[in-house]
C-alpha cells in the first residue's frame, strides 16, 4: 500500500549493450571495405565497358577520396563507428545502382563514354564509401590508445579484414554469383 508522495519504483535500467571493440571493429572496415572495392570495380567495369586505364582512374580515385576521409576523421575524429560501420555496409547497394541508372540515364546505349564523365560518376558512386571509410579508419586509430602500437595493430587488424575480404569475394562471391547478384 504506497502512501500519497512516494515515488512509485522503476524498473531496473537495462545495461547499453557493450560496444564492440576496436580490434574487431578495425577488423570489420578491413572486410567490408575491400569487398566494397572489389564488386564497385566490378560493377563500373561491365557498366562502361572498362578496360585497365578505367579500372587505374577508379583505383586512384578511390585512394584519393580514402585519404580525404581519414584526413576529415584526424580533423574530427569524435562520434561512434557502429553507425559508420552499418552506414558503410549498406552503401554498395547505392554503389551498384548508382552507376548503372547514371550509364543509362544520361548516356545513349552503345556509345563509349567520354573519360570525363566516366570519371565524374565514378567519383559520384566511390566518395560516399570513401570518405566513411577513411573517416572510419582515423577514427579507429585514435580511439586505439595513446601507445605507439596502437596505431601497427589498428593497421594490421585492418589489413586482416582487407585479405579476409578479399578471400571471401574471389572464392565465393565471384565464383557464383552474377555481377549484380554478389
Amino acid at each position: 500500500n504506497r502512501g500519497k508522495g512516494e515515488i512509485p519504483e522503476q524498473p531496473p535500467m537495462k545495461k547499453p549493450a557493450a560496444p564492440l571493440p576496436v580490434n574487431l571493429r578495425a577488423l570489420t572496415l578491413g572486410f567490408a571495405t575491400t569487398v566494397i572495392q572489389v564488386l564497385m570495380i566490378r560493377e563500373l567495369t561491365t557498366v562502361f565497358q572498362g578496360n585497365e586505364l578505367m579500372m587505374s582512374w577508379t583505383l586512384g580515385i578511390w585512394m584519393l577520396l580514402t585519404g580525404a576521409g581519414t584526413w576529415l576523421g584526424r580533423k574530427g575524429a569524435q562520434g561512434r563507428t557502429g553507425a559508420l560501420l552499418l552506414l558503410i555496409a549498406w552503401l554498395p547497394v547505392a554503389g551498384v545502382i548508382l552507376p548503372d541508372m547514371g550509364r543509362s540515364l544520361l548516356f545513349p546505349a552503345g556509345e563509349l563514354v567520354n573519360p570525363f564523365w566516366f570519371m565524374a560518376v565514378v567519383l559520384f558512386s566511390l566518395t560516399p564509401v570513401c570518405l566513411l571509410s577513411g573517416y572510419t579508419f582515423a577514427w579507429l586509430i585514435a580511439r586505439s590508445g595513446t601507445q605507439e602500437r596502437s596505431f601497427v595493430r589498428v593497421y594490421t587488424l585492418e589489413s586482416l579484414g582487407s585479405v579476409i575480404g578479399g578471400l571471401v569475394v574471389s572464392f565465393l562471391l565471384v565464383q557464383w554469383f552474377s555481377i549484380l547478384q554478389s
